[in-house]
């Protein structure tokens, strides 16, 4: 009796974390016409750099200057786990939502986008190498 119980325990732990592993590893659907900012900012400091918005306020630029380079759809946002310091991409959604890529992994995908960023906010300055930090050739 005991041994039946732990193994249905067992495998209702099993069956929760495949379907939460599923769940986190699905792409976001969305529409570039949904992205309405995109912000790179350091984490827990703040923003660091003028967003990209797709309604140019104060010292934003323009989203088009990097519209090219956001996935659709959006790729999931990499666990974290105890990871606390670094820079965050933030994606801004017409909705409401937003979609945070953290600090120490992020889908490479994300990386690209970060190094088109760094492209325009350094006037192309770091070029050829813009890559995002901590990727090699990455400031």
């Amino acid at each position: 009796m005991v041994r039946k119980l732990a193994a249905a325990a067992g495998l209702i732990v099993l069956l929760l974390t495949a379907a939460v592993a599923y769940w986190h590893g699905r792409p976001i659907a969305i529409a570039l016409s949904d992205v309405i900012e995109v912000r790179l900012g350091a984490f827990p400091e703040g923003p660091a750099f003028p967003p990209f918005q797709q309604t140019e306020t104060g010292l934003a630029h323009p989203l088009s200057e990097i519209s090219k380079a956001i996935p659709i759809p959006l790729p999931h946002p990499a666990w974290q786990f105890w990871c606390s310091h670094g820079e965050n991409l933030v994606i801004s959604l017409r909705d409401g939502r937003s979609v945070t890529y953290g600090q120490c992994r992020r889908p490479a995908s994300i990386n690209h986008l970060i190094a088109s960023m760094n492209e325009v906010l350094m006037n192309d300055a770091c070029r050829p190498q813009c890559s995002a930090p901590g990727v090699p050739g990455g400031p």
